[in-house]
Parts: structure tokens; sequence; C-alpha cells
């Protein structure tokens, strides 16, 4: 296989803060040199195939109405096993053609590697069925980490602003490489992003656009019937599109900048006038430096006129970068590199410096 390499540029005395790369760079390539706060993308390589002589399964970790969710092994290098989450459709699904499984697993196979969503090992074929077959994380999801953070119980569970400006940037730069490969992600929130480690968390649990609505359906019997878990458009009508996404993930990074969910329960509202209560900029007591109009207007705008997520992301990256202080550096990411090239990770050593902003708790 061909290999394409990018040369890392010097790297300057105090490096730039991050950004986030804008759409252009994602679709077209980029021929600037630095583009931060995205990981490195690689061409996904070939989908391994796997069969029921290759497969252990040790425990059913998902079964409900649609999908049925195994934790098991896969053959690794020199003989070890590596552990994975083998994911297939229930059989009434699958007899009903309530989504499509089958153009799910190819399109998913078929995403660019990236530290933003959890990587796809291949597929395997059990009993006749389709299995995704993915990575495992014995971690916890970013729910629960906040949780943790807000309750104030320990100092190791500090959350500097580093590592809130790097999950912004990582849920955002997910959201939009699935939205760039047909995907959306009804019923996003914090219980749906694992926090791998410090300022590093991953995406999974989306399904194909065309499917959104009815797994919106279905969602909605599973979580709470909420403005913080889903827009007006898929509460009421079971609509669900891009701006849907740009709702929900709203919703994530006021978690993150406040610990609370933007919406009271008792104040879930059944009209779009009930969005006048949706949370004001003056309720962020925590990480202020990065406060952003932009995130108010996902709940202030009908869905038509919501801010996009390439909106989102561009004020975003205005505000990393206006966050220049003598006395501020964060973790330098990876390059970014186009993810419909071939390329190899050139990822040098992680540059670490002291983080004197704010910090919960």
């Amino acid at each position: 296989m061909d290999v394409s390499h990018r040369i890392l540029p010097t790297i300057p005395i105090r490096p730039d803060l991050p950004k986030i790369p804008s759409d252009e760079n994602v679709s077209d390539g980029s021929n600037e040199s630095e583009n931060y706060y995205m990981t490195t993308d690689e061409s996904p390589k070939q989908s391994r195939m796997f069969g029921e002589k290759d497969i252990c399964l040790i425990m059913n970790i998902k079964l409900d109405q649609w999908h049925s969710r195994w934790m098991g092994t896969i053959p690794a290098t020199k003989g070890t096993k590596k552990c994975v989450v083998l994911t297939t459709v229930a059989d009434q699904v699958f007899r009903r053609k309530d989504i499509h499984w089958d153009e799910f697993v190819k399109r998913t196979i078929d995403l660019p590697l990236t530290k933003h969503l959890v990587k796809v090992e291949g597929i395997a074929i059990l009993k006749a069925k389709l299995h995704l077959v993915q990575e495992h994380f014995a971690c916890e999801t970013l729910d629960g980490w906040l949780v943790k953070v807000f309750s104030h119980e320990t100092f190791d569970n500090t959350m500097y602003l580093s590592e809130v400006m790097r999950i912004i940037a990582g849920l955002l730069e997910g959201l939009n490489i699935i939205h760039s490969y047909g995907f959306l992600h009804p019923g996003l929130s914090s219980k749906k992003i694992l926090r791998i480690e410090k300022g590093h968390c991953k995406l999974y649990d989306f399904c194909l656009s065309e499917d959104a609505p009815k797994v919106t359906s279905f969602r909605k019997t599973k979580m709470p019937y909420s403005l913080n878990h889903f827009p007006p458009e898929a509460l009421h009508r079971n609509e669900y599109s891009q701006p849907s996404d740009v709702w929900a993930a709203a919703g994530v990074i006021w978690e993150l900048l406040t610990g609370k969910l933007p919406f009271p329960c008792a104040e879930d509202g059944t009209t779009f006038e009930d969005q006048a209560r949706a949370p004001s900029e003056s309720q962020v007591t925590h990480y202020r430096e990065i406060r952003n109009k932009q995130l108010y207007l996902c709940w202030h705008q009908v869905c038509p006129r919501r801010p996009t997520l390439r909106e989102l992301r561009e004020s975003y990256q205005k505000i990393f970068e206006n966050l220049s202080d003598n006395a501020y550096e964060i973790p330098r990411m990876d390059l970014y590199t186009s993810m419909k090239s071939s390329t190899l990770y050139s990822k040098g050593k992680e540059e670490v410096y002291h983080d004197t902003y704010t910090a919960v708790p």
C-alpha cells in the first residue's frame, strides 16, 4: 500500500493554541502545515472478516428490541487475544427491515481511523448474521466522569480548561466526520460518549441518516421524554437531521461547562415558545473563558435557523485562538490530514504545559 507522509513542522517555543479544522480541511485536504485540535486520520485499513472459529463470546452486554451486543475476543498478534464488542440487530428488526443494517455496517467500516470514534476491527458472521466488531474499552462514560468532577469527590477528579477544550473539539470533530459519511446520532448525550483518558473521548452508537427517525422513535422509549435528550422536532414529530445533532451537542457542551443538564426536568416544554427558558450565558460559572453565544442559539432558534455544525466549530476555534496567554499552554495535538487521503500517523511526543486557567473543583 502506498503511504504518503507529512513532515512535522518545527515546533516553536510557545506553540499556537489548538484549532478545530474547517470543513474545507476535511473535504478537500489542506496545504497548511498546522491544523491543531484534531487527531491525525488514517485511511481505513482493509477490514478483517471473522468466522465463528475466530470469535469467543464472553458475555451479553446489551439485549433489547433492536440490538444484541456481546463482549468477546478475536485473534490478535503473536497468538494473543483482543477484547472486542460485537453488535448485530435483533431477529425481528432484521425480518421487518426496520433499519438498513447491512448498509450501516458497510459504511461504518469505511470510516477513517480517528481518535474521536470507536475503532472498527472488522465484521463477523455468527449464526448466519452479520456482526460489527469494534474495539472494547474498560472505561467510564463522560457522564460518569462529570458526576465525579462536579461533586468534588477528590482532587484527582479536577478538570482543567485544557481538557474541556479538547473534549469540545473532539465532540464536534467526531460529529463532523460521521455527518460526512451519512450518519446521525439520535439520543446523543454524555452517556453515549466514552471517556478514554484525560481530554480524549470517543463517539459510538450512531446510525444511518435515513434510519434516524425510526431510531429516534425507539430511543425515546428508553430515555426520559425531555428536551435534554431530544430537540423539539424529534421529541414531538420523530424528525431528526443534522441540526438535531447540533442541539444535542450543545447539551453535552453545557454539561461540560456547568455539570448540569440545560433544561430542568420540570421545565421541559411542549412547544417552541417553552424554549424561552433555555439556559442563558450568565448561568456559566466555570470555564468562563470559553463562553460562546453560538451555543445558546442552538436552543433559541427553530430547527432550520440553528447554527450549523460548521458554524459552531468555527466559533469555538476563534475562542480557542483568542485564549493566547504566555502563562497558558495546552498539550499539542496531532497534526490533521485529510481523511480522504492515505496517510501515516506522524505522531510526535506530546508536550504538556501547566494550565493556570479555570479548573473544577
